[in-house]
């Protein structure tokens, strides 16, 4: 009889103590992902003001215009992208009607 009371006590020892271990990982993962979020946080401003900076606006107006250009040299675009913008929105209205009506026929939206 006080055999098996020492096993379950000594059982129960065992669990407290690994019930604590598993407690104090648990704050310890707590305090870690705090961190990272802090961490995020702060990354992410520092990403807003990046984007915000007009150095990063020039640079990345600068690479639309580089990738158009070479669309132009590889003649998959015309000139007048570059130079007139109504142009684009020329082009685009048929691909708009095309759309809607491709909409309006399957039911999507209501026709106007």
């Amino acid at each position: 009889m006080r055999n098996e009371q020492n096993n379950v006590t000594g059982e129960r020892v065992e669990l407290e103590g690994r019930l604590e271990e598993l407690e104090k990982s648990i704050i310890e993962l707590e305090e870690e992902r705090h961190y990272y979020q802090q961490e995020r946080l702060k990354m992410e401003r520092e990403l807003t003001l990046v984007k915000e900076s007009f150095l990063y606006k020039q640079a990345t107006r600068a690479y639309k215009w580089f990738r158009l250009a070479s669309k132009v040299l590889l003649r998959k675009r015309s000139i007048h992208d570059l130079i007139n913008p109504k142009h684009q929105m020329k082009k685009a209205k048929p691909k708009i009607k095309k759309l809607r009506y491709r909409l309006n026929e399957l039911g999507f939206t209501k026709k106007h």
